[in-house]
């Protein structure tokens, strides 16, 4: 298989009406490898493969966006716009499958024909793909080896699972998500430190008012539960809060997202719990100082 991007097809009996597309040559049965799912009529057979060829194989979002209310099969296509001067031969849709996508974060499906090579001459090199039940991995010098075979002079270039080649295509967004992780750990911290920081001035406001109620009967315990309940009283304005501007933008962060609705109630309720949680943390600190406080010097507080 081999691919060329932004190519332009035209439609027949559509003068002057053309789409551009992206172009995979094909030899052999690289869609039924890839398991791509056949929504219509067939793939490729060997038989396009010999001599004019006459047969092509679109996606699904092809096929809607130019025939949307069509049946696909049977239509003719060919490449470069339709005029005098294109010899380019027409091609007639064998087969229509799944969408596939040029980023596996993509949320717009490729607009894809696939042809096979005879005739087209766009490619030098070709991707084989390969197959297998057992470790990718192990197949490797058997591959090297059946190139060889072929042609000595043949180099087999680079091989690599598909896995592989998956997670190379989430190289920037992992780097861009570690990011906003390492960002998102520091405004964690900072909220922390101003949180206890806050709590802190708020406690030390009070100490006079903490040795009358210790005069008046109550106990430390009934302090530190003053202490955490005004923490969290805070951190629910807060979370309210946050959850009313996050929801605000997830049509900015949706982009970053993958197989994950910006909507996902689970993940609110995970961050919300854990904002909780460390409020709670950071209200330790004056709940500890609240607790050690010696009521004569509270009550002489200023």
């Amino acid at each position: 298989m081999n691919s060329a991007s932004n190519g332009i097809i035209s439609l027949e009996g559509r003068r002057g009406d053309s789409q551009r597309v992206d172009i995979f040559i094909c030899l052999g049965d690289p869609l039924a490898s890839l398991r791509v799912p056949l929504l219509k009529g067939r793939l490729l057979r060997p038989e396009d493969y010999v001599g004019k060829p006459d047969a092509a194989v679109i996606t699904e979002g092809l096929a809607k966006r130019v025939w949307p209310h069509e049946n696909p099969i049977g239509r003719h296509i060919k490449f470069g716009a339709d005029g005098p001067m294109n010899d380019q031969p027409w091609l007639t849709v064998v087969g229509v499958i799944g969408d596939v996508k040029a980023q596996l974060t993509s949320n717009a499906p490729r607009l894809a024909v696939f042809i096979p090579p005879s005739r087209f001459n766009w490619a030098n090199t070709m991707d084989v793909l390969v197959r297998t039940s057992a470790d990718p991995r192990s197949l490797a010098n058997a591959i090297r080896h059946q190139v060889s075979q072929i042609d000595p002079n043949l180099p087999a270039g680079r091989i690599e699972t598909v896995d592989e080649i998956l997670n190379e295509s989430l190289s920037a967004e992992r780097f861009r998500t570690w990011l906003l992780a390492f960002f998102a750990l520091a405004a964690v911290l900072l909220a922390t430190l101003g949180i206890a920081g806050l709590l802190a001035y708020n406690a030390a406001q009070r100490m006079q008012e903490f040795g009358i109620r210790i005069a008046l009967g109550a106990t430390r315990h009934n302090l530190l539960g003053l202490v955490l309940r005004h923490s969290l009283q805070l951190s629910g304005i807060g979370v309210a809060i946050g959850i009313v501007a996050s929801l605000i933008a997830t049509r900015t962060l949706s982009a970053l997202l993958y197989d994950t609705s910006p909507f996902d109630p689970t993940t609110f309720v995970a961050v919300s719990i854990l904002l909780m949680l460390v409020a709670l943390g950071a209200a330790t600190i004056p709940a500890w100082r609240v607790m050690r406080a010696d009521p004569v010097i509270s009550l002489r507080a200023e």
